[in-house]
């Protein structure tokens, strides 16, 4: 699985291409121990060209595999680039990965919770059984599980004008509340592509406000309990098809930019103020950003030759993995 990407190389998800659009950066779980036990016995290798073992937030990333090689499937790769667990997606939902299949590692459970779009959701524990699943054909891009015990998710792939684009449900299934983009029904028509919105990330903040992404719109919000939009963003002037936006531990907004831009993951307070960007020249997009507990940012981007890769970057800008 060897390939390189302008003057440097990052962990590249397989010999061919992953589908752009079908893949979400996944989660680094901080499993140091994972790393050292299965250092050097693995055969089912990614390659690893850049890592600096003194700078990186050490632990094991999960990410949906859906290169050529096999079937699609989710992995969990050490530090190395070996697969130190992996879990095939069955036969009769392994169409369902566009516009964003999506994965979330749960610690407290030990489980992965798996969005597989315009099907539902399903989480697997170590084992690979399946021990709950919630089938609605209005999912895509991003779920995240919630402190008590709900799941929140999106729909944003063929959505239209009226649909709840954010859903939270119970763990029986019962959907307790959502969000539909009512206000802004008498604006931005012609947005089409995907759907209506193309919805493509939530997050529930501590104030039990929800951060939303309308990737159309090119807007993030945030909206009350209440359903009212009380904090927008609008991202012209950086970029187009703002994706996967995240408040952090601090309290900023981190965010990827698609397109045109000078900044493909950007970092700024909820008043405007830009805190931290990144920029590389070869990239084409990027489309996810997490902030680990170092303070470092992984990224999922793909290049102009249409490579998919993650790579771990420092406050700096400088790329350790």
């Amino acid at each position: 699985m060897k390939a390189f990407f302008s003057a440097f190389a990052v962990l590249l998800m397989g010999a061919g291409c992953i589908p752009q659009g079908s893949f979400n950066v996944a989660s680094l779980t901080g499993n140091e121990d994972a790393y050292e036990m299965h250092r050097g016995e693995a055969d089912d290798l990614f390659e690893v060209a850049v890592y600096d073992e003194d700078e990186v937030y050490n632990g094991t990333t999960f990410f949906p595999d859906l290169s050529d090689e096999h079937a699609p499937r989710v992995v969990e790769v050490n530090m190395l680039g070996e697969v130190v667990w992996s879990y095939d997606i069955p036969v009769m939902l392994q169409k369902y990965d566009e516009p964003g299949l999506d994965v979330e590692y749960l610690p407290e459970t030990d489980t992965v919770l798996i969005v597989l779009p315009r099907w539902g959701i399903i989480e697997v524990d170590r084992d690979g059984k399946k021990i709950w699943e919630h089938q609605d054909v209005q999912i895509s891009h991003d779920a995240d599980r919630l402190e008590n015990g709900n799941t929140i998710y999106v729909w944003g792939g063929d959505d239209v004008r009226g649909d709840d684009v954010v859903k939270e449900i119970d763990p029986d299934g019962n959907l307790v509340w959502s969000w539909a983009a009512d206000v802004y029904q008498d604006q931005f028509f012609g947005t089409y592509r995907g759907g209506w919105i193309h919805t493509n990330g939530v997050q529930r903040l501590d104030d039990r406000t929800t951060l939303v992404s309308l990737r159309n719109f090119n807007m993030t919000i945030i909206v009350d309990e209440d359903g009212d939009v009380i904090w927008e963003k609008q991202w012209d002037e950086y970029g187009k098809d703002a994706h996967e936006p995240e408040i952090t531990d601090d309290g900023t907004l981190l965010i990827c930019l698609q397109g045109e831009t000078e900044y493909q993951a950007l970092e700024m307070t909820l008043d405007g103020e830009v805190v931290w960007s990144f920029f590389e020249e070869g990239l084409r997009t990027a489309r996810d950003c997490d902030r680990l507990e170092n303070g470092n940012t992984l990224i999922q981007a793909v290049d102009r030759d249409e490579k998919t890769m993650l790579l771990e970057v420092t406050p700096e800008g400088e790329v350790v993995w």
